[in-house]
């Protein structure tokens, strides 16, 4: 329990000065997105399927902080008992998925834009089904350089 908490703390300082995070560096996504989940103040469910091979930097970055702003979202806005998080590499591309059970009705024109941003920095794009009352699923697709479709 105390090096997660080390980790997280590191992990914090890395967040709070703009830099890249250590424990995405040092142990890859996965272990970076799982570290984030349990980590969130609801229960999170994860679905991840990456390849042995690391995708590139630049990728694993974005999903990170993807999927890190959007729990963020989850805690501050939602209101939710529950989140899941999937993240599946296949047809060259990643696909994210964000969703909680919440209220819903985030303002996926204005009030998402820095994921969009986020998500665009690699070649990606960003859907937002956010129904009042019926909860929010944000969906990304970033593109892998290399790993075109066959």
């Amino acid at each position: 329990m105390l090096d997660e908490l080390k980790t997280g703390l590191a992990e914090l300082g890395d967040l709070a000065r703009g830099l890249h995070p250590a424990i995405l560096s040092d142990r890859g996504l996965e272990y970076a997105l799982r570290a984030l989940t349990r980590r969130a103040p609801v229960p999170v469910e994860v679905r991840i399927v990456l390849p042995e091979k690391r995708l590139p930097m630049p990728v694993e970055t974005a999903a990170y902080f993807t999927v890190s702003e959007a729990l963020t979202n989850v805690a501050k806005y939602a209101r939710a008992q529950r989140a899941w998080v999937v993240a599946e590499h296949g047809d060259g591309q990643l696909r994210l998925e964000v969703g909680d059970d919440g209220v819903g009705g985030a303002d996926a024109a204005t009030g998402l834009q820095g994921l969009r941003d986020r998500v665009a920095t690699v070649g990606g794009t960003l859907r937002v089904d956010s129904a009042a009352g019926a909860g929010t699923v944000l969906q990304a697709r970033l593109p892998i350089p290399g790993d075109e479709m066959p």
